[in-house]
């Protein structure tokens, strides 16, 4: 039995789909695969029970079928971050280390999702360098790409996490920039004996979030297009020019959600003949009967919100950084691109083997 620990420098770096993704390649080859999430750190009510919202979808997506409340051993609740206040903090390890070993029993590869960057949870005992140790595991670091290289980033897991830690892979690098990366970081991993496992281009569909989950964040009221609540929204604009140039600027961008005032049927109606998932129409004012018209001919979403423009556009960026890879064509299109771009067999290779 193997065990990879796929960590991350910070929050949104995609390592709920690099878990995903090494799941379905090493299904693929037969291999018994197991999940688990050590500490949980996006909590959620799944089915009324408190768990983590990550470790929910990943489990259903793999159709697991183990205990899920060993996936998620700790929650990190407002309660048990306190708990470190008290002294030490001992007994989480041995919870998370019994998990582990249920989990476990007959697997052949163990795939640990890490919180939301590696050290988080050092003062319960559960940082990525201490889960790790604790399960035989090796490191797997996946970063995104943000202009630079991270490179202070990646030699500071380095020093914490010394032999653990095994390799980089790269997430969301722009497609002109996938070349230069291999070349550039290549030879640095190499001087640090790290692989580079994987540089996955920045993907508008595996960035995308459908127009349900959309309305759900928002709480919106949806007035047609139920049957087009599963379609992916890639991007958004907003819908705050002059009527004149509205058609020329929408046409900038296809598959995006229009967030413009509930007054302005004039921009409304420039969206509805543009490529438009869906029209967010924000102060809590509904659509005229001529655009709900042109909604319904067009199957085109219209959602009516009660915020203003400039709180929807926050609450609708909050949805995209959290979006989840849940719907079948995200994991269709997730489980083809980790083929192509992510070496899960290096990986494999680079695991201690350890018998249970």
């Amino acid at each position: 039995m193997q065990t990879v620990y796929v960590a991350s420098l910070n929050e949104y770096t995609g390592k709920s789909t690099i878990c995903l993704s090494l799941a379905f390649q090493y299904q693929m080859q037969r291999l018994n695969v197991g999940y688990m999430k050590p500490l949980g750190t996006a909590p959620a009510m799944i089915h009324g029970v408190e768990t983590d919202e990550d470790a929910a979808m990943i489990w259903q997506a793999l159709d697991l079928q183990d205990t899920f409340e060993s996936a998620v051993p700790v929650l990190l609740t407002s309660q048990i971050a306190n708990l470190p206040l008290r002294g030490p903090v001992q007994s989480l390890q041995t919870k998370v280390e019994a998990a582990f070993k249920r989990l476990a029993r007959g697997k052949d590869v163990m795939i640990l999702e890490g919180a939301a960057d590696f050290s988080q949870g050092l003062s319960l005992g559960l940082s990525a360098g201490e889960v790790a140790a604790l399960t035989n595991a090796r490191v797997v670091l996946v970063t995104s790409y943000r202009d630079t290289l991270p490179l202070d980033g990646i030699l500071l897991a380095r020093a914490q996490l010394h032999d653990l830690l095994i390799g980089v892979i790269m997430n969301n690098v722009p497609r002109e920039m996938i070349d230069t990366v291999r070349t550039e970081l290549t030879p640095f991993l190499e001087r640090q004996k790290l692989g580079l496992f994987g540089v996955l281009r920045r993907d508008p569909i595996l960035g995308a979030i459908s127009v349900k989950e959309l309305c759900e964040t928002l709480n919106g009221d949806i007035l047609c297009g139920y049957d087009r609540l599963e379609e992916l929204v890639e991007t958004y604009m907003i819908g705050a020019m002059t009527a004149d140039t509205a058609l020329r600027y929408f046409q900038r961008k296809p598959n995006k959600a229009v967030i413009t005032g509930g007054d302005r049927a004039d921009i409304q109606l420039a969206a509805l003949q543009t490529s438009t998932r869906c029209l967010i129409l924000t102060g809590n004012l509904p659509p005229t009967a001529a655009v709900l018209t042109r909604a319904v001919e067009a199957q085109v979403p219209v959602v009516v919100v009660r915020e203003d423009t400039m709180t929807t556009v926050s609450l609708v960026e909050r949805a995209f950084g959290r979006h989840r890879i849940a719907s079948p064509r995200h994991i269709e299109h997730l489980t083809r691109i980790g083929r192509q771009e992510i070496d899960s067999q290096e990986i494999l290779d680079r695991l201690p083997k350890e018998a249970l």
